[in-house]
């Protein structure tokens, strides 16, 4: 799909001519959790990787999405949060939370593939990283300052991508509900691409553990004023 990065196979990266710039590689491991599994490589660097790797089936690849920096000249990555329920035989509903986070890597982006952070929203990438920030709260001048909008139409892609894979029971006085953490990239042309979904998003712990409690304690009472209004409703 348009709102992801590119995701050649393995394959494909390896048979591709080489390009004018040259391009980087985010190889990830199909179970990798909190980023402990992600690799960064050129082109050079990958093939020598995948001759060396066993189980080639087990990684996913993803070209590098050439980033938007902030105003320290930083990557950064923008988590939001979607719920999605349904009541009984009823639709399905699903909505974007209007706190989305934004969090800078802990140094300026290098394209070293020594040097390069692997993700903005992994601990264990750098210390010291900036405090995380609200969409709503970075200044003009930051390049995701006016991208809330670009990250509603991204999402509503993506739900009409996923959509009939949602399997909720229609028990009639049954709510079910998936609380869904979406990680967002923005490119340096403006684009948002979709980089990550996770069914089991950290809040306020882990990756997130830096991010002010108050944006969990929001998220937390909202979800479950909107699932205790459906359940009246339904």
């Amino acid at each position: 799909s348009g709102i992801m990065p590119e995701s050649p196979t393995l394959e494909e990266v390896l048979e591709e001519k080489e390009d004018d710039r040259e391009s980087l590689f985010f190889v990830k491991h199909r179970y990798g959790a909190q980023g402990k599994s992600v690799y960064i490589h050129d082109r050079r660097s990958l093939r020598s990787w995948a001759c060396s790797c066993k189980n080639l089936g087990d990684f996913v690849v993803q070209r590098e999405v050439v980033p938007a920096l902030d105003e320290e000249g930083r990557k950064f990555v923008l988590r939001g949060h979607i719920l999605m329920y349904k009541c009984g035989d009823g639709e399905l509903v699903a909505s974007l939370h209007e706190d989305v986070i934004c969090q800078s890597h802990s140094s300026q982006y290098n394209r070293d593939i020594h040097r390069a952070q692997k993700a903005a929203h992994v601990s264990q990438a750098g210390k010291k990283h900036p405090n995380p920030k609200l969409v709503s709260e970075l200044s003009a001048l930051h390049a995701a300052s006016e991208i809330f909008p670009k990250i509603v139409v991204c999402s509503c892609t993506f739900l009409d991508a996923v959509e009939d894979k949602f399997e909720f029971t229609n028990a009639n006085g049954v709510t079910c509900f998936a609380l869904l953490g979406l990680d967002f990239l923005v490119s340096n042309a403006g684009e948002v691409k979709l980089c990550e979904v996770n069914s089991h998003p950290a809040l306020g712990w882990g990756s997130m553990k830096d991010v002010s409690s108050a944006v969990f304690t929001r998220l937390t009472e909202e979800t479950l004023e909107v699932l205790l209004f459906s359940k009246r409703m339904s």
